[in-house]
């Protein structure tokens, strides 16, 4: 859990130092760890550190093989987009096309593993319809219709993406919560 709010308060406050062009509605968080950005190193920590806590998650907690492997996927295409930068948002700044494009195909497999490993985790919960179930829908659509949203437009695509690693954070960080009140009952019972 630890590494997940670590890694949510370094890309929310990774802008911070950016040049002013940048803009957290216009731009993603990728552009904010692009390639020849001065203070990119934030973005890459915090995603690496997210993958992090993803791949602890998958490995400690989840019932599921498939959610593991889905979440495990996801860990590793989350350290692939911060070793492989994303170009800037800053059109005139050099940039390497072969990372910009290892950076997409990984967002984009990191995509498709977080709703896998959502269906995965919702086809396994032991009760029909729930909260859990519930949000585990929420993920799920929110994980599909802002990318293709963003995909639609360049208007907002920040503020989008934003939203889309909210719901993520918040999917991951209640995942993370039931592991732990799993194992309070499991140690005091």
């Amino acid at each position: 859990m630890a590494s997940l709010v670590l890694s949510g308060l370094i890309l929310f406050w990774a802008p911070v130092g950016l040049d002013a062009t940048y803009s957290v509605v216009d731009h993603t968080i990728s552009e904010s760890g692009g390639q020849g950005v001065d203070g990119a190193w934030a973005t890459r920590s915090g995603f690496l550190l997210f993958g992090l806590g993803v791949a602890l998650l998958a490995h400690w907690s989840l019932r599921s093989v498939a959610a593991r492997v889905a979440f495990a996927v996801f860990a590793a295409s989350m350290a692939a987009v911060a070793t492989f930068p994303a170009r800037s948002w800053e059109a005139s700044a050099d940039y390497s096309g072969v990372a910009d494009t290892l950076h997409s195909v990984f967002a984009t497999t990191m995509g498709f593993a977080f709703a896998v490993g959502i269906v995965a985790v919702s086809v396994g919960r032991r009760v029909r319809w729930s909260g859990d179930r519930v949000f585990d829908w929420v993920a799920l659509v929110a994980s599909v219709a802002i990318p293709l949203r963003m995909a639609a437009s360049d208007d907002r695509i920040g503020l989008l993406q934003r939203l889309k690693f909210l719901i993520a954070y918040l999917w991951f960080g209640r995942e993370a919560l039931a592991l732990s009140q799993q194992r309070d009952a499991t140690l005091t019972g």
